[in-house]
């Protein structure tokens, strides 16, 4: 990928709990990264399911889902974070709706290699 201005992503990976599905998680997916773009922290995201494959699964955690939330730079990732941590409305019921479904859980942020 080519970009001309330096990216950061949040990968994470993770399942469901079995008390929820995946039309209700990525609805308020959807909802908690619409919110990050509107305040202008998030340039985008992405919601995958894995398509498991021996060779290409070698030491990945068991987890079914995938996701890509891509930041301007490192600043605006920590920005994010911060938003998170206020716990302050919106963001705390936003991100409450989303982790309460999620189990298995790993998560990293990354940057373009430029």
């Amino acid at each position: 990928m080519s970009v001309t201005e330096p990216t950061a992503s949040m990968l994470g990976t993770f399942n469901l709990r079995d008390t929820t599905d995946l039309a209700t998680f990525k609805a308020d997916f959807d909802a908690l990264c619409t919110h990050l773009v509107d305040v202008g922290m998030l340039l985008s995201w992405r919601l995958l399911e894995r398509a498991y494959h021996d060779g290409f699964d070698a030491a990945f955690p068991e987890t079914h889902l995938v996701i890509e939330m891509r930041f301007r730079d490192h600043e605006t990732a920590q920005k994010t974070w911060d938003h998170f941590a206020s716990h302050k409305p919106p963001i705390s019921a936003l991100h409450g709706a989303v982790t309460r479904q999620v189990k298995d859980a790993h998560f990293a942020l990354c940057h373009e290699v430029s």
